[in-house]
C-alpha cells in the first residue's frame, strides 16, 4: 500500500494536514488518489457500488490549492479534506437523484447550506455517494441509479447499512476521510456502525437543511460519518458555522470522566444476538474500568411501549413535492405522483410509494397527529428524567441488535426470523435528541458492531465527549482488509 492509499484509508484529519505541512503530499494527489480508489473498488474489484458520481471539477480546483501554510490549516480546518456527500444533497454541478433513476437530470442551483460551509472550510467534495432510494432502507441500500446492492467493505456479502450507505462504505473503503449523509430514522447511525465508523445524528433543527431533498421533516436532520470522534467534532463546526467550539470542548473535556447509563433492556436475550449481547457487556465493563461513572438500567418503562413510527412518514409526499418545486432545484418531475407515473424507480418501493401517493392528509392534519405528538413528549419526559434523575451525561444502548445482515435477505426479515435487524435508533429520531454511532467492536466474522450514545436536547459537546471517551479506551476501530 502506498502513502496516499493508506493516507485514505487510515488518516484522520492532523494525520492528513501533517501529511501536507511535511510535503509528503498535496491536496491535489489525494484528491487523484480518492477518484483512483472509486474507479479500483467502486465498479471494479470488488464493486462496492457506493458512488453515483464522481466530480471532476473537484481536481480541477484541488489542481490550484497551494500547499497550505500553518496559518491556511488554522483558518480552513478542513483544508484539503475528501469528503463525500450523500446523493439526496445539493452539490453544485452535480446531479440530485435521491437514488432515484426519475430524477438522473435533476440539477441544484446552489450548494446545500451543510455543503457550502464545509467547502467554505477546505473540504472537496470527490463525489456523490449512493443510497437507498428517497431514503427508504434502514439495513441495507439499494436504488435505481446505481444497479445492485451497496456493499460492505468488512465482508462484501453483507449489508452497508441505509440510508447513507454510500457515505458510509466509501469512507470505511477510502473513497474519503469523511462524508456526509442524512438521519431521519437511522440513516447516519446504521451506517456508521455497520461500517465501523462514528456518525452523529445532531439534535433535530440544530443543522441547516436548506438544499437537502426531504423525507420526513418531523424528523430529518444532516450528519457526518468519519474514523474518529475528533473528526466528527471539526466537521460538525464546519456545518454549523461553530468556529471549532465542539472540537475545543473536547480538549477542554478529556480528562472529565463521563457518567453513561448503560440500558440493557434494549439488549434483551429474547430478541438481540449474542455477538451483540456481549460487545455491549464488555462496553460497560470495560468504562467500569475507567474513571466513568457506569449506570445500569434495566427497566425503563418507556422502553416497553411501543409506537407507530410509520405514521409520521406520511407526510413524504407533500414533503419531496415542495423540493421538486422548489427554487433550489430544476427537476425533470414536479411532483412525486409523476415520478412513480414515469416508472422510473426501483420495484421493491411500488407498493410503500403507491401508498404515499394515496395518502390525501397533510401532515398537520394527519388523523392521529395529537396522538403522535403526545407520544413524542411522553418519550422526550422519559428519556430526560432519566438522564437528569441520575446526572448522566449520555444513555448507551446497540445501534443493532444484531449483526449486519447479508444482502437480499432484509425484505424477509419483517416475516421470518432469517435476517433479523433490531434497529434502537428510533428513539432519537423520535424525542428529536442527538445520538451518534461509535464502533463497539467486531462479530467473530469480522463484522463491526455499534455503540449508540443518546444525549439531551443540545447537549452535543457532552454527546461528542463522551464517545471520545469510550473511543479513547476501547481502540475498536480498524481498517477493512481490501
Amino acid at each position: 500500500m502506498d502513502v496516499l492509499d493508506k493516507l485514505l484509508l487510515t488518516a484522520d484529519v492532523p494525520a492528513l494536514h501533517q501529511a501536507y505541512a511535511d510535503a509528503v503530499t498535496t491536496p491535489d494527489a489525494v484528491a487523484r488518489a480518492a477518484v483512483a480508489r472509486i474507479s479500483c473498488l467502486d465498479a471494479a474489484g470488488p464493486a462496492l457500488r457506493a458512488i453515483v458520481s464522481v466530480n471532476q471539477s473537484a481536481l480541477d480546483e484541488c489542481a490550484q490549492l497551494p500547499q497550505p501554510t500553518p496559518d491556511q490549516l488554522h483558518r480552513k480546518p478542513l483544508y484539503g479534506l475528501p469528503v463525500l456527500v450523500k446523493d439526496n444533497i445539493n452539490v453544485r454541478g452535480l446531479p440530485t437523484t435521491g437514488g432515484c433513476a426519475a430524477l438522473a437530470t435533476l440539477m441544484p442551483r446552489h450548494d446545500a447550506t451543510a455543503v457550502a460551509r464545509l467547502k467554505s472550510a477546505g473540504a472537496v467534495v470527490i463525489a456523490k455517494s449512493s443510497m437507498s432510494e428517497f431514503a427508504w432502507g434502514s439495513y441495507d441500500s439499494q436504488n435505481s441509479i446505481v444497479p445492485g446492492y451497496t456493499k460492505n467493505p468488512y465482508n462484501t456479502e453483507f449489508a452497508c447499512g441505509g440510508s447513507s450507505g454510500g457515505t458510509g462504505v466509501g469512507v470505511a473503503a477510502g473513497y474519503a476521510l469523511a462524508g456526509l449523509g442524512t438521519d431521519t430514522g437511522c440513516s447516519v447511525r446504521a451506517p456508521a456502525a455497520i461500517n465501523g465508523l462514528v456518525g452523529i445524528r445532531p439534535t433535530h433543527g440544530l443543522c441547516p437543511m436548506r438544499g437537502i431533498m426531504p423525507m420526513n421533516a418531523d424528523w430529518d436532520t444532516v450528519g457526518p460519518l468519519a474514523r474518529t470522534v475528533s473528526d466528527l467534532a471539526r466537521i460538525l463546526d464546519a456545518m454549523l458555522a461553530n468556529d471549532g467550539v465542539y472540537h475545543a470542548d473536547l480538549e477542554v473535556r478529556r480528562d472529565v470522566a463521563p457518567a453513561f447509563g448503560f440500558l440493557p433492556q434494549l439488549a434483551p436475550e429474547a430478541d438481540s444476538h449474542e455477538d451483540v449481547r456481549e460487545a455491549f457487556a464488555l462496553a460497560a465493563e470495560l468504562m467500569a474500568r475507567t474513571r466513568a461513572e457506569v449506570r445500569s438500567f434495566d427497566d425503563v418503562p418507556a422502553l416497553r411501549e411501543p409506537f407507530d413510527a410509520r405514521a409520521w412518514y406520511m407526510r413524504f409526499r407533500e414533503d419531496i413535492d415542495g423540493f421538486l418545486q422548489g427554487d433550489d432545484v430544476d427537476s425533470p418531475y414536479r411532483c412525486f405522483a409523476d415520478v412513480v407515473a414515469s416508472g422510473k424507480f426501483h420495484e421493491r418501493y411500488r407498493a410503500n410509494y403507491e401508498a404515499l401517493i394515496a395518502w390525501s392528509h397533510a401532515p398537520n392534519a394527519h388523523p392521529q397527529r395529537d396522538q403522535l405528538l403526545a407520544g413524542r413528549a411522553h418519550f422526550r419526559q422519559a428519556f430526560l428524567g432519566l438522564l437528569n434523575a441520575h446526572d448522566l451525561d449520555v444513555l448507551a444502548f446497540p445501534t443493532f441488535r444484531y449483526p449486519p445482515v447479508r444482502n437480499g435477505t432484509v425484505d424477509a426479515a419483517v416475516a421470518s426470523p432469517d435476517a433479523p435487524v433490531g434497529s434502537n435508533s428510533y428513539y432519537a429520531s423520535l424525542t428529536g435528541f442527538p445520538a451518534l454511532s461509535v464502533p463497539m467492536g467486531f462479530t467473530p466474522g469480522g463484522l463491526p458492531l455499534g455503540l449508540q450514545l443518546l444525549a439531551r436536547p443540545g447537549d452535543e459537546r457532552r454527546l461528542l465527549a463522551a464517545a471520545a471517551w469510550f473511543e479513547r479506551h476501547t481502540k475498536h476501530w480498524r481498517p477493512p482488509s481490501l
